[in-house]
């Protein structure tokens, strides 16, 4: 099963493409205002001069050949041409059960979840890898990311 970033970064890109937008102006990221949405993504704004646009213009050409299929619940266009997507909620809880079922094959290998470290090489800035840094704290675990700065978790988790 494909991570949620990796889904949601096929579907934004995908939108894109059809869209006629540069689909390296796709990239999403977690949300800035999570009151708003879980993910945003803000290619409508770079694509804009390269594309002699206007970023809503262009934000609204992607909303329209947007399909979130079984990840997303809503797209909106936010403010000059942000895009704000929301996840549904199967998609939240199959990464729950998935973090779940991490936590009990930990606990099932060492008899105890309680001080256990896990360490998680590689891009830990989705839900990957902040989804087992949440799970560690709220199960008396030790996380740590081994990877560099440039890929950490998000800092306000």
């Amino acid at each position: 099963m494909q991570s949620i970033e990796k889904q949601l970064n096929l579907i934004v890109t995908k939108a894109f493409k059809d869209a006629g937008v540069p689909a390296d102006h796709a990239g999403i990221k977690i949300s800035d205002r999570p009151e708003l949405a879980d993910y945003q993504c803000n290619g409508a704004m770079a694509a804009a001069k390269p594309m002699h646009m206007a970023p809503r213009e262009i934000a609204s050409r992607v909303a329209d050949c947007f399909d979130g299929g079984e990840v997303c619940e809503d797209l909106q266009i936010a403010g000059p041409g942000f895009l704000n997507i929301r996840l549904k909620d199967q998609a939240l809880a199959a990464l729950t059960t998935q973090m779940l079922a991490d936590a009990l094959t930990i606990r099932e290998h060492f008899g105890k979840l309680q001080g256990i470290h896990l360490v998680y090489m590689g891009d830990a800035r989705y839900n990957m890898g902040n989804s087992l840094m949440i799970a560690c704290a709220k199960m008396g675990m030790h996380f740590v990311a081994g990877t560099s700065r440039k890929y950490f978790p998000n800092a306000k988790l």
